[in-house]
């Protein structure tokens, strides 16, 4: 078992594509935490979002109505099709964090907490 007190640890701000970050991995690195506040990377997790969320939308008859992609977190106003909402944002979600720590090499969970959601009355 590794003694937690000698093992290597980094934390990158600037993870980008994850070539340092990989790089550190590599090197026997444990890597803590990645962020990144490149406007090109960010907006290429954007639109890896966005663009996940479309693709499954059609693929299971889900009719999105409005949403609202934050910085921390997510809203989307959606009708699901024959599949539900749990396996949808099932989908939806975990298939973005496969993606994103295949990328990052890391593993583990990405989003914090399980996903809210409230019913809305369609005639208001």
């Amino acid at each position: 078992m590794k003694n937690k007190l000698n093992e290597l640890r980094v934390v990158d701000l600037f993870a980008g594509g994850g070539g340092l970050t990989l790089g550190f991995k590599y090197a026997g690195f444990n890597i803590v935490a990645a962020f990144d506040n490149w406007r090109p990377a960010v907006e290429l997790y954007r639109r890896n979002f966005i663009d996940r969320m479309g693709h499954l939308a059609q693929e299971t008859g889900t009719t999105i109505y409005a949403w609202a992609l934050m910085a921390n977190h997510v809203h989307i106003l959606l009708r699901t099709g024959s599949m539900g909402l749990p396996k949808y944002m099932r989908r939806l979600l975990t298939g973005y964090a496969l993606t994103y720590n295949h990328r990052h090499s890391r593993h583990g969970y990405l989003f914090q907490d399980r996903y809210k959601s409230r019913v809305c009355d369609e005639d208001t």
